[in-house]
């Protein structure tokens, strides 16, 4: 089946609203280019997929047309870009900002406001906008996303996949005509990231806004992409001229599981997790048993109480002096050295598991990282292996893991099970909150469905 749309280019005219022409960027510290001497044109209105394994520099690309590559990751770029058939290459982010909206990976760490109103206002502020107009569309996009009744909420009080809606809100709400996306339904559940989807196709068919997006849950993209970007991990990019139905279908095979035991020995005592803020619950009053040997998966949409879930039994594994490790949704908070080799080398110091345990499990993940790299420049797949890499070489006997497939590709998601499997054997326990069904079913011996903070189910 062919890719791209022949009426979708005669509708826009063809016009070409990005052209790149030998795009080379390389991190100082790094043995290679991140991105090899790239050619390629968007036009307007198009839905373009950037695809590839983690780390091949589909997060690189992206903030090499938005001006944060080299102003802020630092290194060398050169080539040429072109928006609106202006040359674009060295400016920086605030000067594209009209032109431009972007979401990165963790956008928690972007935001620039307190409250889900104010940051979905703050762009347009800066742009001087009117506040009779700010208002409206704050407004209009809070009701196409499902944040209306968040906006005086604190950004901080949102779960990681209320976060990301509120970040592209704001890339929205501003009308920019190209929008940068990077991996932006990593953390929303399945129904959440369909409205979104079907928002920016509507975008581009009816407005001729411009959509990149990076993804590696390319089953939820393949159907709204006008053409597909693949990046091979040697810093070359193709474009792909079919579609490849196997990527919509993946499901890993991995070894069949136990059935959980009646005798399984509990690895935390019985407790109930509640969690609120002021007068409201994020978790109503909730028992789960974490027993030897087990992975148990937390399920649920958007803002039902997972990630509350989640802290709570880590803060009662502490309690009960019981060794447990927690990798966040946001990997990246773990990481507070210069370079990959010292956060492995601080993780051997730390003497919790075998010498070189991290380094083995990363490159397990997903194979060597060159070491001098700072962990600042690697892609949010990279930053979460390693994360994992850390956490997991510990000898905890609870291990608990929030999104820990969240910008990992097919092949780094098959190798993260098989490492459960196995930690699972050591008669390790582990808790999963996850958005991915598929990924849940093939690792959960038991399963807590959340809705609005209360447990639905259990299997």
């Amino acid at each position: 089946m062919r890719l791209g749309n022949f009426d979708h280019a005669i509708r826009h005219g063809g016009d070409q609203v990005i052209t790149a022409s030998a795009l080379t960027f390389s991190y100082s510290n790094q043995e290679s280019p991140v991105l090899k001497r790239m050619n390629f044109s968007i036009g307007r209105g198009e839905f373009v997929l950037l695809t590839g394994p983690t780390g091949s520099g589909k997060s690189s690309l992206l903030r090499a047309i938005i001006g944060l590559a080299p102003h802020f990751t630092g290194g060398n770029l050169s080539g040429s870009i072109e928006i609106e058939g202006f040359q674009t290459l060295g400016k920086r982010p605030h000067e594209l900002a009209h032109l431009i909206g972007y979401v990165n990976q963790q956008p928690e760490g972007g935001f620039a406001t307190d409250t889900v109103e104010e940051e979905l206002a703050y762009g347009m502020e800066q742009l001087g906008f009117s506040p009779e107009t700010m208002k409206s569309r704050v407004s209009e996009i809070a009701s196409k996303l499902g944040l209306e009744g968040l906006l005086s909420r604190p950004l901080q009080q949102l779960s990681g996949g209320q976060q990301q809606r509120v970040a592209i809100g704001a890339a929205l709400a501003a009308g920019q005509r190209i929008l940068l996306l990077d991996e932006p339904t990593s953390a929303l559940d399945d129904e959440v990231s369909l409205e979104v989807l079907s928002l920016l196709k509507k975008l581009c068919v009816e407005s001729g806004v411009t959509v990149i997006m990076s993804e590696h849950r390319t089953e939820r993209v393949l159907s709204h992409a006008d053409r597909i970007f693949q990046l091979r991990g040697d810093g070359l990019l193709s474009e792909k001229t079919s579609r490849d139905e196997s990527e919509a279908a993946f499901e890993p095979s991995v070894p069949a599981r136990t059935l959980t035991s009646d005798l399984a020995k509990p690895a935390l005592e019985k407790k109930q997790f509640s969690k609120h803020y002021g007068d409201s619950f994020a978790l109503h009053p909730i028992e789960i048993a974490l027993n030897e040997g087990e992975i148990t998966s937390v399920t649920g949409a958007n803002g039902s109480g997972k990630s509350s879930l989640l802290w709570c039994v880590l803060e009662q594994a502490w309690h009960q002096k019981i060794p447990a490790v927690l990798v966040p949704q946001t990997a990246s908070d773990l990481l507070i050295l210069d370079s990959v080799s010292a956060e492995l080398a601080s993780a051997s110091s730390e003497g919790h598991g075998e010498p070189g345990s991290a380094s083995r499990i990363l490159e397990e993940l997903i194979g060597r990282i060159d070491p001098n790299t700072h962990p600042r420049d690697l892609s949010s797949g990279q930053q979460l292996a390693l994360a994992l890499a850390i956490q997991l070489s510990k000898k905890a006997s609870v291990i608990i893991l929030d999104e820990p497939t969240r910008g990992l590709d097919f092949d780094a998601k098959l190798k993260l099970i098989r490492l459960l499997n196995r930690l699972r054997s050591e008669n390790r326990a582990v808790l999963v909150a996850t958005h991915d069904s598929t990924f849940a079913n093939q690792i959960a011996d038991s399963q807590v469905h959340l809705v609005n903070g209360r447990r639905a189910n259990a299997s």
